[in-house]
């Protein structure tokens, strides 16, 4: 496992990149929101989101650094979520602009939260792409 976080230096996660994309030794990459963006991770097809954005396209970018162009996998995106916290809420949040953007854009709208599905233990979680 290797991870990117804020208080890694560039040099370092550039080491940190290539080590993910090429040693068969390293199966998961954990990140931060310091991974969002300009990091290509097309060898990653599976991605857990254990925290949510309050805005859909920062959900949508995230996903994006493994669905990209060169991507030979099917990819797949769940998103934990427990009802009664304030990731339950940022849900709800999410859902509600989600549908804003679909009613405006004539359902032309990428579903990043997916499916829902009810765990025993109270949990939600959804799977994009599942």
């Amino acid at each position: 496992m290797v991870i990117i976080h804020g208080g890694i230096g560039r040099e370092e996660r550039l080491k940190v990149q290539e080590s993910f994309k090429h040693d068969p030794e390293v199966q998961v990459l954990l990140a931060t929101d310091a991974a969002g963006e300009g990091i290509n991770l097309q060898r990653a097809h599976l991605m857990v989101n254990y925290d949510l954005p309050w805005n859909p396209n920062r959900l949508e970018q995230r996903f994006g650094r493994i669905h990209r162009i060169g991507q030979t996998e099917v990819c797949h995106l769940w998103n934990l979520v427990a009802e009664e916290t304030r990731e339950g809420d940022v849900y709800r949040k999410l859902l509600e602009k989600l549908e804003q953007a679909r009613q405006a854009l004539g359902g032309q709208v990428f579903d990043v939260l997916g499916k829902l599905a009810f765990e025993s233990n109270g949990r939600v979680s959804r799977c994009a792409n599942c």
